[in-house]
């Protein structure tokens, strides 16, 4: 059995998709499983690597895209990739998505794992689920094994994602929830976020305008 992780965030190497991804391919490794990686934004500049990457996941029983929610759907390259599978494409296989996005609720990816469940759907793959994780700055990239108490959760959560792919089912509702709980307390979450912006606009010089509201209508009179 062979399985290939799509990673759709433009930081690559560094990014939490990446993270969670390869936690999930070396629990499929320890398994027996053949594994590999793809990263989108870089092969979908060439014609050559888009075709890499499509023979990759043509020829893997499962593909996992890890990407970040932005405005509401997955990344452009993984659009892009998307949209070149659908006419390009020619064995059915199994897809599970992974979306993480930096608000704290896991639900900000509700759309963009629909997205993915109707295109897996539209070319005729098997849907093994969709695993979403809120707050997913928090885990900076590292992986998942040196990130301590705060990701104990997540990786409960994949361990059970992977025995149940492992065994060629789809994610278990337990796993979805577990992941789907929010990585720090809201908030926490809240304090450390409102510092960074305050630490952002002081180091810009624009700390007096940060409550600045341009694109604000003028209340009527």
């Amino acid at each position: 059995m062979r399985a290939v992780l799509l990673i759709g965030s433009p930081r690559g190497e560094r990014s939490t998709s990446r993270a969670l991804g390869a936690y999930m391919l070396e629990g499929l490794r320890s398994r027996g499983w053949e594994v590999g990686e793809r990263y989108a934004c870089r092969d979908v500049t060439t014609s050559e690597g888009l075709t890499d990457l499509l023979a990759e996941m043509e020829r893997s029983d499962l593909s996992i895209l890890s990407f970040p929610t932005y405005v509401d759907s997955p990344p452009a390259a993984v659009m892009r990739v998307m949209e070149t599978m659908h006419g390009r494409i020619k064995r059915g296989g199994a897809l599970l998505a992974m979306a993480n996005c930096g608000f704290i609720g896991s639900g900000n990816n509700t759309s963009s794992l629909s997205i993915c469940r109707l295109f897996a759907r539209d070319i005729g793959w098997e849907w093994r689920g969709g695993l979403s994780l809120g707050g997913g700055n928090v885990l900076a990239g590292r992986a998942l094994q040196d990130a301590g108490g705060v990701a104990r959760n997540v990786r409960r959560a994949l361990d059970q994602a992977v025995s149940a792919l492992a065994e060629g089912k789809a994610v278990p509702q337990g796993a979805i929830d577990l992941l789907g709980r929010n990585i720090v307390p809201s908030l926490l979450y809240n304090i450390t976020a409102n510092r960074a912006w305050d630490r952002a606009a002081r180091k810009n010089n624009v700390l007096d305008r940060i409550r600045d509201r341009p694109y604000m209508e003028e209340e009527r009179r």
